[in-house]
């Protein structure tokens, strides 16, 4: 092709798994408190699936009539999607490095706007939602040596640059329990939404 070479990531098997919403304005953030909060570095640590909705269609299941097909696509893909990273992140003993599987969420989800039978991005809904998607995730794993964990990422300023995460399973924020304000840039935004 071109000549350019690039390295990959040499640990295959991490400890955590990962799955939050692909809305283009939240990775830098979600990245962010993963890495100063939970003390977690992509490849390093986490393997990250992004889905539309998050924890949404995990949560649920078929969301409504008129998007029924999507939904359940979105729901089987999301739980082979946890089964196969956790068969396949094996240490040399064969049993699975896993061990936690992270939802993210956030206030402001379009998802909810254009999947959903009840269109209400505000924030209980969506965080009763990534609570329902960690008991789900932990019936379907049946494995309690995987902690499940869900936060929840709100908005802290009325230009929605900043985001604040909320540990829902503990219904503390993490480590020290003072709130974590990440920024994302002003700049970028106004790239995404012209």
């Amino acid at each position: 092709m071109n000549g350019f070479t690039y390295p990959i990531i040499m640990k295959r098997n991490v400890t955590a798994i990962v799955f939050d919403c692909s809305d283009t304005r939240c990775p830098r953030a979600f990245r962010q408190f993963l890495r100063k909060e939970l003390g977690l570095e992509i490849g390093r640590d986490y393997q990250q699936t992004m889905v539309m909705g998050g924890a949404a269609a995990l949560a649920h299941g078929p969301l409504s009539k008129a998007h029924q097909k999507e939904s359940v696509t979105d729901f089987y893909f999301m739980v082979n999607q946890a089964k196969r990273l956790v068969k396949n992140n094996r240490g040399p003993d064969g049993k699975t490095t896993i061990k936690r599987f992270i939802f993210l969420g956030h206030q402001d989800c379009h998802y909810y706007l254009e999947v959903t039978e009840h269109p209400d991005p505000k924030e209980e809904r969506v965080a009763a939602d990534l609570r329902r998607a960690a008991e789900e995730i932990s019936r379907i794993l049946n494995m309690p040596e995987i902690r499940v964990e869900a936060y929840f990422g709100r908005f802290t300023d009325a230009s929605m640059t900043k985001l604040t995460f909320d540990d829902l399973m503990t219904r503390s924020t993490p480590k020290s329990g003072l709130r974590h304000r990440l920024t994302i840039p002003l700049s970028r935004l106004r790239r995404m939404f012209p």
